[in-house]
C-alpha cells in the first residue's frame, strides 16, 4: 500500500538456495506522521545450517518505539530462540549523537548481547552526516566483512553491506579419537598389580632420580595393563543415550507406519501413533536422564560449559589449528621464558657463601609425615595429565600401596635439596583466544604438570605459608592467592577509600598498572636474593633453585601433535602450586617505593596505586602520581619486569559535582616518555568502575553476559528437566550476578530492577513462563533470594568472617566495636557506626555491614561457626525478618 507521503519501507530479497519462513510483519502501513516502526521478521536457513533470525526495520523520523505495542519487546521475544541474529534497517536514530533514541537503541543492544556493525555515517546532507542505517549482529566472530558505498545510493543514504559466516552442521563421520577409561579401574586389581612390581630402588634407598623414575615406570606399567587405550569411531548421528530397546521401539514404529501406508485404515493409524508416541516418550526420557546425570553434579561454570560442548549441545569454541605447527607454537611460548642473558643461579650461591646469614627467624624445609602426604594428594580433584600421563584419580586409587613410597620420595627430595628432573617437564596445550587465530599471539598456553609434582609442591607451599603468616612477611594489601582474600575484598577496600574521600569532599586518582608476561619474566637469581632477605636458609634456597631451574616444555596443538622440548630459564612454572606464591614474594617489596600518603592494592600481578586530593589540587596530584609511576617503572626495570604503559589505565573518582567540574580539564599522567589520560570508566579485577560510582557500565556488562548465556541455554531447553534447568541457572547465571556484588551495593532503583529482571529471566527459563506472568511465587518455590537479598546474605557472611578471623586486615581495620553499648551475656559486641556527611558513605561496605550486623538477633551473631551462621542467616532472610532499609 502507498502511504501517500515521503518515507521508506521494508523488503527482504532471499536467494532461492535459502529456506525462509515469515515470523511476523507489520499489519498495517502508517499514513499519518509520526508513524510507527515497520518490520519484517523472518527465519532464514540452509538445509545444513541452523536457522538465522533476520529482521528488516524501517522507523520513520521521530516515530516512537512504543506505539500500541512495544516494538523492541516484540523484536526481543521473536529473536530469543535463535543462536544467530541479524537486524538491519533505517532506524532514524543517529548513533553519532547522544539523543534519547540513540541511547535507547544502545541499551537494547547491550541487554540483548547485540553488536553494532561499525559502518559510521550512512546518511548525508549538505549540513550533516548521520548514522541512521544500522546493522546489528549477535556474534562479531561471524562477521567476515562490511562496507558502504563511497557516494550516497538512494535519497542521501549509503548502501551498506555485511558478509557473515554461516556454520554448517557437522559431517556424519568425525575423526576417530583414543582415550583411556580410568573410571573402569578396579582399585583391588590396581594395588595387586603394584604389589607385584619391583620396588628395589626404594628398599635400597637409591638416588632420588632412580626412585622417581621407578615410581613413574611402575605406575605407567599399571596404566598400560589395566587401562588400555581405546579407539572410538565418532559419528554425529550417534546418540549416547541410545539403547537396543530404543532401536526396537523405532523399528516397530516404522513397521506400523508401513502397515498404515499400505492399508490406509483408521485402526492402523491409531496403532502407529501410539507406537510413535511411546518411542518418543521413552527416548526423550532417556535423553533427559543422560543430560541430567552428566550435568547435575557440576557446579563450576567452566566445567558446565565444557560438558555442554562435549555433549554437542553447544558448538565447540575451539577450532582446529592448521596454520601453525606445534613447533611454531612452542617456540613462541617458550621464547617468553628464555633469555640467554639471564644471570646464573650458580653466581648467586657463590656470593651467598661469602655473606653472613640474615638475622632473625629463618625458614628451612622439614620432612613430611604420612598424614600430610595423604591430605595433599586428596587436595587435587582435576584429572588433567602431564607428560607422565598419570591422573589424580589413579594416584588416589593406588595410595594403599604407594603412600609410604611417596613419603620416602618426597622426604628424599627435601633432604637432598633436589627436585626430581622428571617433574620439571611440562606439557602445554595451545588454546585459541579468538575463533579464527591469525597469529601466534592469538593462542593461550595452558601448562599441565605432573600430578605428583604438584603434590610435593603443595607440601612445600604449606610450610612456606606457615612461615610467612607467622612472621607477617607478605604485604598486607596483597590479595592474590591468599586465604580469606579475593578480588572482592580488594575492591571493597578501594571502594570504601573512594567513598571516604568523597565524604571529606576530596577526589581519588587511581592508576592501574599492567605488567606484560609478569609470571613468565621472574628472574630466578633475584627471586632467590629476595627469599634470602626474607629469612630462607641455604637448604631451602637450594631446593627452590633446583625446582626453578633446568625446566623444559613441549606444546601440543589442537590435533594432538607434540613438539620437541625447549628449555626455560626464567619465570615461575605455569599451572604450578608454588609459582603464584613465589611471584607474590617477588613483587612483595614494590610497596616500599610509595610515599606514605599513597595507598596501594595488589592482586597477584595487578598493581593499583591511588591518592586522594582536594579538587583544586588536580595538577599537583597528577604530577605526584606521575612521579610514583616513574618509580614503579624503575622498580619493574630493576626486577626485569616490563611495564606496559599502553595498557596502564587511570581514573579520577569523586562526587558528581566535582567530576563534572574537572571533566573539561586536560589531565595527563606522565610515565617516562609517555603517559595516560584518565578515563570515565575502567575494568578493575573484573568489575567496571566508573568515575561517579554509578556502576551502570558494570550492570550493562552483566546484562550482556547473562543474555548471551540464556540465549544459548534456550536452544536445548526442551531436552532438560526442571531440576536440570534450575541447576544450569545456578551454575552459570548466579556466579555472574554474585561476582563482587558487594562492591556495587547501593545501586539506583533502576539498576536494581535490571538485575531483578535478569533473575526473573532465569525463573522463566526454569518453568517456561510467559513474559507477562508473575514470577515471585515460582522464585520462592526454587528457594532463590532476590538480588538485593542475595547481596545482604553475602554481606552478612563476609562480615562474620572478617570479624571472627580479622582477615583480611585491610577490611577488619574498618570496623570498631561500639563500646558505649553494654552487651548482654553471650552477645557479640555491636559495631560502631561512623559519622557520615554524605549518602555516598552510607553505601560503603563498612557502614552497611555495621548496620546489618547490629540489626541481627543475638542468636545469629553469636553462632559458633561460619557454616552455622550461614544456615541461620539464610533462614532469617528467607522468612522476611531482615529489616528492609538500612544505609
Amino acid at each position: 500500500a502507498d502511504r501517500n507521503t515521503r518515507g521508506g519501507g521494508v523488503a527482504l530479497y532471499i536467494n532461492n538456495a535459502f529456506q525462509v519462513k515469515v515470523l511476523a510483519r507489520t499489519a498495517t502501513i502508517w499514513t499519518a506522521k509520526p508513524g510507527y516502526p515497520e518490520y519484517l521478521f523472518c527465519e532464514v536457513s540452509l538445509p545444513c545450517s541452523a536457522p538465522i533470525f533476520v529482521a528488516v526495520v524501517y522507523r520513520p523520523p521521530h516515530a516512537p518505539f512504543v506505539s500500541g505495542s512495544n516494538f523492541l519487546q516484540l523484536l526481543s521475544s521473536h529473536m530469543e530462540d535463535y543462536s544467530t541474529k541479524v537486524i538491519i534497517g533505517d532506524f532514524n536514530a543517529d548513533q553519532l549523537s547522544s539523543s534519547a533514541d540513540c541511547l535507547l537503541l544502545r541499551s537494547f543492544a547491550e541487554e540483548n548481547s547485540l553488536s553494532l556493525v561499525q559502518h559510521g555515517a550512512t546518511h548525508h546532507t549538505e549540513s550533516s552526516d548521520t548514522w541512521l542505517d544500522l546493522c546489528f549482529v549477535d556474534n562479531e566472530d561471524t562477521l567476515l566483512s562490511f562496507s558502504k558505498t563511497d557516494v550516497p545510493f538512494v535519497d542521501g543514504h549509503d548502501l551498506i553491506t555485511v558478509s557473515l559466516k554461516v556454520i554448517l552442521s557437522r559431517p556424519d563421520t568425525l575423526p576417530d579419537f583414543t582415550y583411556r577409561d580410568f573410571s573402569s579401574v578396579c582399585p583391588n586389581m590396581l594395588n595387586s598389580f603394584l604389589l607385584s612390581c619391583n620396588w628395589d630402588c626404594f628398599e635400597n634407598h637409591s638416588s632420588l632420580e632412580d626412585m622417581a623414575n621407578c615410581l613413574n615406570s611402575n605406575l605407567n606399567k599399571a596404566i598400560d595393563a589395566l587401562v588400555p587405550v581405546k579407539v572410538v569411531k565418532r559419528s554425529s548421528k550417534h546418540k549416547p543415550w541410545g539403547t537396543p530397546e530404543h532401536t526396537k521401539l523405532l523399528a516397530e514404529r516404522d513397521r506400523l507406519y508401513r502397515v498404515y501406508r499400505r492399508t490406509k485404515s483408521r485402526a492402523a493409524l491409531i496403532e502407529y501413533r501410539n507406537a510413535r508416541d511411546r518411542a518418543h516418550d521413552v527416548i526423550e526420557g532417556a535423553r533427559h536422564l543422560f543430560y541430567q546425570q552428566r550435568l547435575i553434579s557440576l557446579s563450576d561454570p567452566g566445567s558446565v560449559w565444557k560438558e555442554l560442548r562435549s555433549l554437542g549441545i553447544l558448538p565447540s569454541d575451539v577450532t582446529l589449528n592448521d596454520t601453525f605447527s606445534s613447533e611454531d607454537l612452542n617456540n613462541y611460548f617458550a621464547g617468553v621464558s628464555y633469555d640467554a642473558s639471564e644471570p646464573l643461579v650458580e653466581e648467586f650461591f657463590t656470593s651467598f657463601a661469602n655473606e653472613s646469614p640474615v638475622a632473625g627467624p629463618g625458614f628451612t624445609l622439614r620432612p613430611v609425615a604420612r598424614e600430610e602426604v595423604l591430605r595433599a594428594v586428596n587436595h587435587f580433584s582435576t584429572n588433567a595429565r602431564g607428560v607422565d600421563g598419570i591422573p589424580a584419580s589413579f594416584v588416589k586409587m593406588a595410595l594403599p600401596t604407594i603412600l609410604p613410597l611417596l613419603v620416602d620420595l618426597f622426604n628424599a627430595s627435601l633432604l637432598s635439596t633436589t627436585f626430581p628432573s622428571l617433574w620439571k617437564r611440562s606439557l602445554v596445550i595451545a588454546l585459541n583466544k579468538v575463533k579464527n587465530p591469525t597469529s601466534l599471539s592469538d593462542f593461550r598456553p595452558i601448562a599441565l604438570l605432573c600430578m605428583l609434582s604438584k603434590v610435593l609442591e603443595k607440601l612445600v607451599a604449606w610450610q612456606i605459608n606457615d612461615f610467612l603468616g607467622e612472621h607477617g612477611i607478605l604485604d598486607p594489601f596483597q590479595a592474590g592467592f591468599r586465604t580469606g582474600h579475593s578480588t572482592e575484598t580488594a575492591l571493597l577496600r578501594l571502594n570504601d577509600d573512594i567513598r571516604l574521600a568523597i565524604d571529606r569532599r576530596e577526589m581519588t586518582m587511581l592508576l592501574l598498572f599492567d605488567f606484560s608476561k609478569a609470571f613468565d619474566s621472574v628472574c630466578h637469581v633475584q627471586l632467590l636474593r629476595k627469599l634470602q632477605r626474607y629469612g630462607f636458609r641455604l637448604p631451602a634456597l637450594q631446593w627452590i633453585s633446583s625446582y626453578l631451574t633446568s625446566r623444559s616444555q613441549a606444546t601440543s596443538d589442537g590435533q594432538g601433535r607434540l613438539s620437541s622440548f625447549r628449555p626455560l630459564n626464567k619465570g615461575v612454572p605455569q599451572g604450578s602450586v608454588l609459582g603464584p606464591l613465589f611471584f607474590l614474594l617477588y613483587i612483595n617489596d614494590v610497596s616500599e617505593i610509595f610515599p606514605l600518603d599513597f595507598r596501594h592494592l595488589i592482586y597477584a600481578d595487578d598493581l593499583q596505586v591511588y591518592l586522594t586530593f582536594a579538587p583544586g589540587d588536580l595538577d599537583e596530584a597528577s604530577a605526584r602520581m606521575g612521579c610514583v609511576a616513574d618509580k614503579v617503572a624503575a622498580w619493574a626495570k630493576s626486577n626485569r619486569l616490563m611495564l606496559n604503559v599502553s595498557k596502564t589505565k587511570a581514573i579520577i573518582c569523586g562526587s558528581q559535582a566535582f567530576v563534572n567540574r574537572i571533566s573539561s580539564v586536560d589531565c595527563y599522567i606522565e610515565i617516562g616518555r609517555s603517559g595516560v589520560y584518565p578515563e570515565p570508566f575502567v575494568r578493575n579485577l573484573g568489575v567496571v568502575l566508573d568515575c561517579k560510582l554509578t556502576w551502570r557500565h558494570h550492570i550493562m556488562s552483566i546484562v550482556q553476559r547473562v543474555h548471551a548465556i540464556m540465549y544459548r541455554l534456550r536452544l536445548f531447553r526442551k531436552s532438560t528437566t526442571l531440576e536440570l534447568r534450575k541447576h544450569l541457572v545456578q551454575a552459570l547465571i548466579f556466579p555472574i550476578l554474585d561476582y563482587c556484588c558487594l562492591v556495587f551495593a547501593g545501586l539506583s532503583a533502576e539498576l536494581s530492577a535490571i538485575l531483578d529482571r535478569l533473575l526473573n529471566y532465569g525463573v522463566r527459563f526454569v518453568f517456561g513462563l510467559r513474559l507477562d506472568e508473575h514470577v515471585t511465587a515460582y522464585r520462592k518455590r526454587l528457594g532463590w533470594m532476590k538480588c538485593e537479598e542475595r547481596r545482604n546474605y553475602f554481606l552478612g557472611c563476609l562480615t562474620y568472617k572478617v570479624l571472627s578471623s580479622r582477615v583480611p586486615n585491610y577490611l577488619a581495620s574498618l570496623f570498631s566495636a561500639n563500646t558505649s553499648t553494654r552487651p548482654t551475656r553471650g552477645d557479640v559486641m555491636p559495631l560502631a557506626i561512623p559519622r557520615r556527611y554524605t549518602v555516598t558513605l552510607d553505601k560503603s561496605f563498612h557502614v552497611t555491614a555495621s548496620y546489618l550486623w547490629n540489626s541481627l538477633p543475638v542468636e545469629i551473631r553469636s553462632q559458633p561457626s561460619f557454616p552455622a551462621f550461614k544456615t541461620a542467616f539464610k533462614t532469617y532472610i528467607l522468612t522476611d525478618q531482615l529489616p528492609r532499609h538500612h544505609p
